[in-house]
């Protein structure tokens, strides 16, 4: 499933006047959402867990529609970005023979910020 069946729906919704009347409310269900993920993970239920997150996903379409953005795109630039960053990672990880698997979640992630700080300073100098 794509998410633009996501946004029909809840535009769907929106002409029949189901849509937010103040921006802090979609804010306020993403937060709620993820509050409830947070407590599915503590009651050990897979089921209910899916469930919960896929709320959370539809939360944050629905936050990302009302802002005005085609959440297909945001996501697709995000995905565009991650996977640039990915590339500075391994470029550093590679250049210095380091192996991730023996490296601390701290030296990982370090190496991670810092693969996000090149690909920043790249954007930035292009």
């Amino acid at each position: 499933m794509t998410i633009k069946p996501s946004v029909e729906k809840l535009s769907e919704m929106n002409r029949f006047g189901l849509d937010w009347d103040h921006c802090e409310r979609p804010f306020a269900k993403v937060s709620e959402e993820l509050q409830e993920v947070k407590e599915a993970v503590l009651e050990n239920d897979p089921n209910h867990l899916k469930e919960e997150l896929g709320d959370l996903i539809l939360a944050s379409i629905d936050l990302t529609r009302y802002l005005g953005f085609d959440p297909e795109e945001a996501l697709a630039i995000s995905l565009k970005k991650l996977g640039e960053r990915f590339e500075h990672y391994k470029k550093f990880v590679g250049d210095r023979n380091l192996n991730p698997q023996e490296m601390s979640f701290e030296e990982r992630i370090g190496i991670w910020k810092e693969s996000k700080k090149m690909h920043l300073d790249k954007i930035t100098s292009a």
